[in-house]
C-alpha cells in the first residue's frame, strides 16, 4: 500500500466466486453464550474433564452432542441438522444488525 492508501498491483489478479458461509462449520463462532444448567449437570461436565474425556467443558459437550446425533436415524439427523442451520443463519443475520 503507497502513503496515500491506494495500492499498486503488479502481475496476475483472478477473481473467484465464493459461496454463501457454511453454517455448519464449528470453527466459525457468530457470538459467545452462557448456559443456564443444575449442579448435577454442572458436576458431571466437570467429571468428564476431570478424567480426561475431554479437555474443556464446552469440548465433553461437543462429545455428547456428536455421540447424540449418531444415534439418531437419518431423518432424524436430517430434521435436527435443518434446525440447527436455520438458527446460525438466524443467529448471523441478527448479529449483523
Amino acid at each position: 500500500m503507497t502513503k496515500d492508501g491506494t495500492y499498486k498491483i503488479n502481475g496476475k489478479i483472478s477473481l473467484e466466486k465464493v459461496g454463501p458461509k457454511d453454517f455448519k462449520n464449528d470453527d466459525h463462532v457468530t457470538f459467545d453464550t452462557t448456559l443456564r444448567m443444575n449442579n448435577h449437570l454442572k458436576n458431571f461436565m466437570k467429571a468428564l474433564v476431570i478424567l480426561g474425556y475431554a479437555p474443556t467443558q464446552q469440548k465433553a459437550l461437543k462429545k455428547i452432542q456428536d455421540s447424540y446425533i449418531e444415534q439418531l436415524g437419518d431423518d432424524e439427523q436430517k430434521t435436527l441438522k435443518f434446525q440447527i442451520e436455520t438458527l446460525e443463519r438466524s443467529d448471523a443475520l441478527n448479529s449483523n444488525k
